[in-house]
């Protein structure tokens, strides 16, 4: 860093730059069918109780959400 303010008399301020059009990401990765779960997951969701949420069990488990959610629709 220089400490000689004069040097920099002439340099614009920075200003961060934003793009024009926010895109919101996609809400769905791609599209998964129940054939696409694993039987493992089917499985171990299973043994999870209904009353326990869809994101608790799939970060316990280490799945995406949407496996749970087929999963406990398949019972």
């Amino acid at each position: 860093m220089n400490r000689d303010r004069h040097v920099n008399q002439d340099r614009r301020a920075y200003r961060l730059w934003t793009p024009a059009a926010l895109r919101r990401p996609s809400k769905g990765l791609a599209a998964v069918e129940a054939e696409d779960v694993a039987a493992w997951i089917v499985d171990s969701v299973r043994a999870w109780p209904r009353s326990v949420e869809d994101r608790q069990v799939s970060s316990r488990i280490g799945v995406p959400i949407q496996h749970v959610r087929l999963a406990r629709r398949a019972r």
